[in-house]
């Protein structure tokens, strides 16, 4: 299955391969959270549920339309299976 992986560190966005959630927790770097879902296409962005307690001075992070506020660090976002 194919993810977004958002690198706040490095500025890019990827196309990756996603194996399951031990890849999650990789590519997020901490526990999972849901930070945005999207209704019309049911894809979900997954962050790192401490990564705001983790902000200091330079710390990397990200914007994303419809967000509330930036996010700290990594995000992959995974769209609903096909049936």
């Amino acid at each position: 299955m194919k993810a977004i992986w958002i690198r706040a560190d490095r500025q890019t966005v990827e196309l990756v391969e996603f194996g399951g959630y031990e890849d999650l927790y990789r590519m997020v770097g901490g526990y999972l959270e849901v930070a945005r879902g999207w209704r019309d296409t049911g894809d979900v962005l997954y962050v790192d549920e401490g990564g705001a307690a983790k902000l200091k001075t330079g710390s990397p992070f990200f914007t994303i339309a419809g967000g509330h506020q930036p996010v700290v660090g990594h995000g992959v976002i995974l769209g609903r299976e096909p049936p």
